[in-house]
């Protein structure tokens, strides 16, 4: 937990606080992927490893100072090139639209495995009062 940086937990907040959003800060961070077509695959490899770090840096200060970027040399264009190609899978974040359609692809699978949910209503003594219980 020590090397995990935690920026949106107040620092006077409980240990317990503290470990919970470092393991969810891991979780996301284990839980990222990237997604690529196929018959593009060898030209994104080549370009990723081809762009520094410096101006992914120098992109990213421009998307957040800017609502249109220029770009100023043919790296920064590869990095925009990139980013246009390459879809970022989050299946392990919780909320994320993957986690979603994850989560709804295990309920398909508990269906069709198990049947539908079969649901009981028991009725309360007290619910003998209730409009709606007196209309069953």
């Amino acid at each position: 937990f020590e090397r995990v940086t935690i920026t949106d937990v107040d620092g006077r907040a409980s240990i317990n606080d503290l470990r919970a959003a470092a393991l969810k800060h891991m979780k996301v961070k284990g839980g990222a992927f990237i997604k690529v077509s196929k018959p593009s695959f060898a030209r994104v490899a080549r370009e990723i490893a081809s762009v520094s770090l410096s101006s992914i840096e120098r992109v990213a200060r421009k998307f957040s100072s800017q609502q249109v970027v220029r770009c100023d040399d043919e790296e920064e264009r590869t990095v925009l090139r990139l980013m246009r190609q390459i879809k970022l899978v989050v299946a392990n974040v919780p909320g994320s639209s993957t986690a979603r359609m994850t989560m709804r692809n295990e309920t398909r699978a508990l269906i069709l495995t198990h049947g539908f949910p079969t649901f009981y209503v028991t009725i309360n003594p007290a619910d003998v009062y209730n409009p709606i219980v007196r209309m069953i």
